[in-house]
């Protein structure tokens, strides 16, 4: 089997010898197809995924990108931590999660985490520090009726008065 670098310099059959299809007429018209783009020139342009995302960043688009990259398949730690932005010391990312078993998923996926961000992104990182921090504030999730009533009672207090006036019952 030819290697992809003899099939790129070897001579295109129309340049070598005669054309072998009909002549030309109306119904044989056909239009030729561009020559394909070696590989080596898709490398080095900026079509690649390296070339097109090393320009300069911004650190919370980097991170979040990547998060959502490696993070979104599992949701116990991807919804509770969206929205939380590590710090940048050193070229160490520092994380906080809210227990250890957040803990033990960023570990999981450490090396993931690494090498996604020095392949996609120009911001040097050289670790990744996990910090268990049980005072960290996390969003709640609502799951039920009565936490989306809770949930709109904190936007606007006279809610509850409004649906007890339209009869209204949270049901779930």
């Amino acid at each position: 089997m030819p290697s992809i670098r003899d099939v790129l310099e070897a001579p295109r059959p129309a340049e070598t010898s005669a054309p072998k299809a009909p002549p030309p007429g109306p119904e044989n018209v056909t239009q030729e197809a561009p020559a394909p783009e070696s590989p080596a020139a898709t490398m080095d342009s900026t079509n690649t995924p390296e070339a097109t995302e090393k320009a300069p960043e911004d650190f919370e688009t980097c991170w979040r990108t990547m998060f959502e990259e490696i993070f979104s398949s599992n949701p116990m730690i991807y919804h509770p931590l969206k929205d939380k932005i590590p710090a940048l010391e050193d070229g160490v990312l520092k994380v906080e999660v809210l227990n250890d078993f957040q803990k033990e998923q960023y570990e999981m996926r450490k090396r993931s985490v690494l090498e996604y961000w020095r392949n996609h992104f120009s911001i040097d990182v050289v670790d990744l520090e996990i910090l268990v921090n049980e005072q960290l504030e996390m969003k709640k999730i609502i799951y039920s009726a009565e936490d989306k009533l809770r949930n709109l009672e904190e936007q606007n207090p006279e809610i509850r008065a409004f649906l007890q006036e339209l009869n209204f019952r949270v049901k779930d």
